[in-house]
């Protein structure tokens, strides 16, 4: 029974996995981004799941989900705002357990329709981290040499 139990739930997140994989990305327009504003989220739980998957132990397990429960409360007490102005600047808002920081940076979209942010002190990205439309939520993704899009795990949600 228990065997059966966790075939099933295999499938389903093999399932899941192709479902989140096979969502068709759309090219970002100027106007999706430009005068809105977006909040940052991370989503750790896939990495997470791979982890223990991954793990050699029970201990190990119990380490990971540990930690997990304190990367996980610490990403709740943090807020990050992307603002894309005209003529591509970018204001990054940082609001993390009491304090609030904010930078300014560039954002472009590419020939192929993909938003790239430039770097800033705080928020590491480069040409081959783009991000797409995906049912309305920008998704970062990273470009392998061969062409090949990974999803990040990081994602921008309007929020005006």
């Amino acid at each position: 029974m228990k065997r059966k139990l966790l075939q099933s739930i295999t499938l389903m997140m093999v399932l899941g996995f192709m479902s989140t994989t096979l969502m068709a990305q759309d090219k970002v327009t100027r106007k999706d981004v430009e005068g809105k504003t977006w909040q940052l989220k991370i989503d750790i739980e896939d990495e997470l799941e791979d982890e223990i998957d991954d793990a050699d132990s029970a201990l190990e397990r119990i380490i990971i989900k540990s930690v997990a429960g304190m990367v996980d409360g610490i990403i709740d007490g943090i807020d990050i705002y992307f603002e894309f102005k005209p003529n591509n600047e970018l204001k990054v808002t940082v609001e993390a357990f009491g304090e609030r920081e904010v930078e300014y940076t560039e954002w472009f979209i590419n020939k192929d329709g993909a938003l790239v942010i430039e770097d800033t002190d705080s928020f590491n990205s480069d040409d081959d981290n783009i991000w797409l439309m995906v049912d309305d939520v920008l998704v970062a993704f990273d470009e392998d040499w061969d062409g090949d899009l990974d999803d990040q795990n990081v994602y921008l949600v309007r929020i005006d």
